[in-house]
C-alpha cells in the first residue's frame, strides 16, 4: 500500500518536473522569439534609416552639384559674353562712326 503511494508520488513528481521543464522551455522559446522579432524590427529600422540618410545625402549632393554646375555655367557665359562684347565693341564704335560720317 505504501509502495503504491510512493510510486504515485514519484510519478506526480516526475510529471510536475516535466511540466515545469515544458513551461520553462516554452517561456524561453517565446522570449527568444520576442527578442528575435525586436532585433529584426530594429535592424529593419536601422536599414531604413541608413537608406533614407543615404537618399537624403544623395539628394543634397545632387542639388549641390546642380547648383555648382549652374553657377559655373553662368560664370562661363558671363566671362564669354563679356569677352565677346569687349572684342565686338570697337567694331560697333567703328560702325557708328561710319554711319555718322555717311548718314
Amino acid at each position: 500500500h505504501s509502495s503504491q503511494i510512493l510510486h504515485l508520488a514519484l510519478a506526480e513528481y516526475r510529471l510536475s518536473i516535466t511540466l515545469l521543464r515544458f513551461f520553462i522551455l516554452l517561456w524561453l522559446s517565446i522570449t527568444t522569439l520576442l527578442r528575435f522579432c525586436i532585433l529584426l524590427w530594429l535592424s529593419i529600422n536601422f536599414i531604413l534609416l541608413w537608406l533614407s540618410i543615404n537618399i537624403l545625402r544623395f539628394c543634397i549632393l545632387l542639388w549641390l552639384s546642380i547648383t555648382l554646375l549652374r553657377f559655373f555655367i553662368l560664370l562661363w557665359l558671363r566671362i564669354t559674353l563679356h569677352r565677346f562684347f569687349i572684342l565686338l565693341w570697337p567694331s560697333i564704335t567703328l560702325l557708328r562712326f561710319i554711319i555718322s560720317c555717311f548718314g
